[in-house]
């Protein structure tokens, strides 16, 4: 599952020597202890697709965190709400990109 929030992204798979804690990958250094300030986070630089850093983390503090987040929502235009211009540039990308896959899927 692949997860964005105005402070970061995240790509979250089962963590397959441990099922009941879930691997938390980023690309962006801090973008786990945003959300999970204790996680124990390793830096792999060589690992696949270049998620350079890495948390198994708890299923349900996981589940609490992104709740969390959901129930946070306060503003109406996701893009405005994200405050990093360097983010907010390569999410803009990625939205446009999903753009034109809803339109090509439709």
């Amino acid at each position: 599952m692949w997860v964005f929030t105005v402070t970061g992204f995240y790509s979250i798979i089962v963590d397959r020597h441990n099922p009941d804690h879930l691997l938390v990958r980023s690309r962006v250094a801090g973008d786990i202890e945003a959300l999970w300030p204790s996680a124990k986070v390793e830096q792999t630089p060589t690992r696949d697709y270049n998620y350079t850093y890495r948390a198994s983390i708890p299923r349900h503090i996981v589940m609490q965190a992104i709740s969390s987040e959901i129930e946070d929502i306060d503003y109406d235009n996701y893009r405005h709400a994200i405050h990093d211009l360097r983010r907010l540039f390569d999410y803009t990308i990625i939205w446009q990109q999903l753009a034109r896959m809803g339109q090509a899927l439709t």
